[in-house]
């Protein structure tokens, strides 16, 4: 398993540490997925260590400060979600490629 993050290497080492104690091979890996040589990276490195990638979870997103049922019309059609869908997209296609 491949933990993401881009700021937070506590919380991503911590999940790691958790998925570690039920047997699970877990990688943290620092990528910021809006760059996509970063993004191209983080799916090499992915490769190199397991093989192969058998799901992707592209939950990438800038938060608005606000619980999702919170956040208006206004936010989900703004600048941030547009971003969030084309950064999964991408990261979908490298993983494909």
């Amino acid at each position: 398993m491949v933990i993401n993050y881009a700021r937070n290497e506590e919380a991503a080492e911590e999940v790691a540490r958790l998925a570690r104690e039920f047997g699970v091979r877990a990688l943290p890996l620092r990528s910021d997925v809006s760059e996509v040589d970063q993004a191209a990276a983080m799916v090499a490195k992915t490769v190199e260590q397991f093989g192969r990638i058998d799901l992707l979870v592209a939950n990438a997103g800038i938060w608005e400060g606000a619980p999702v049922e919170e956040l208006s019309e206004d936010v989900w059609t703004g600048s941030s979600m547009p971003i969030s869908k084309g950064r999964g997209h991408l990261v979908a296609r490298l993983c494909l490629s």
